[in-house]
C-alpha cells in the first residue's frame, strides 16, 4: 500500500544547530537504507522550509509508523499521512461506486 507523508518541523530548532545537523545527517542515512530496501519509493526535502515528503510502499499503517519512528528527526516533525491509490485501484473503486449508484 502506498502512503504519502508530508513532514514539517514543529516550531523552531529544538536543539543547537550543530546537533540539528547531526540529526539531519543521521536521518538521511536511515532514509537511504529504506530506499535500498525498496520500502521508501521517494524522499525529497523542501527548499526554503524545514521538512520533506516521502512516498512509502508498505503493507500497513503500522509498518509505516515503524519506519517513520526510526528517523532521528521524527520526534520534532509534524506529519500528514495520506494513503494513495494507484490508477488501477482508483478505477476499480470508481467502477464499484458507479455500479452501486445504478442499483
Amino acid at each position: 500500500m502506498l502512503f504519502l507523508v508530508n513532514t514539517e518541523l514543529k516550531g523552531q530548532y529544538p536543539v543547537p544547530p550543530e546537533q540539528w545537523m547531526e540529526l539531519v545527517v543521521k536521518t538521511l542515512e536511515v532514509i537511504r537504507t529504506h530506499k535500498r530496501e525498496e520500502k521508501l519509493i521517494f524522499h525529497g526535502a523542501f527548499v526554503g522550509r524545514h521538512g520533506g515528503i516521502f512516498v512509502w510502499d508498505v503493507d500497513s499503517l503500522t509498518e509505516l509508523q515503524a519506519f517513520m519512528t526510526q528517523l532521528p528527526l521524527w520526534p520534532f516533525m509534524e506529519c500528514e499521512i495520506v494513503p494513495i491509490l494507484s490508477t488501477e485501484e482508483a478505477e476499480e473503486s470508481a467502477k464499484q461506486a458507479q455500479a452501486a449508484l445504478g442499483r
